[in-house]
């Protein structure tokens, strides 16, 4: 099973939650009362973005790392995915 890795931005937000976000992606976002749960959550938000770009055919953004940035892998069995689009 092949596995992607993107950087992930974390911070805290104003009530002192984890905020969690993928620059790379340019769009979603996740959080968590406490660090770790943020990034558990942080998979399955990279998992349905991976998803959602594959299934909508479009190219997936190549992962930048950058200074600062937590890496996080993807969990998405892609063989799956992929033979789900090639039935549409």
């Amino acid at each position: 099973m092949k596995t992607l890795t993107y950087p992930a931005s974390l911070s805290k937000d104003v009530d002192g939650r984890w905020l969690i976000k993928f620059p790379d992606f340019g769009w979603g976002a996740t959080d968590g009362a406490t660090r770790q749960e943020a990034l558990t959550e942080a998979i399955d938000l990279l998992d349905e973005l991976i998803s959602c770009t594959i299934h909508d055919e479009t190219t997936l953004p190549v992962p930048t790392p950058q200074p600062g940035l937590v890496p996080v892998a993807s969990t998405v069995n892609y063989n799956e995915v992929f033979a789900h689009c090639q039935k549409k």
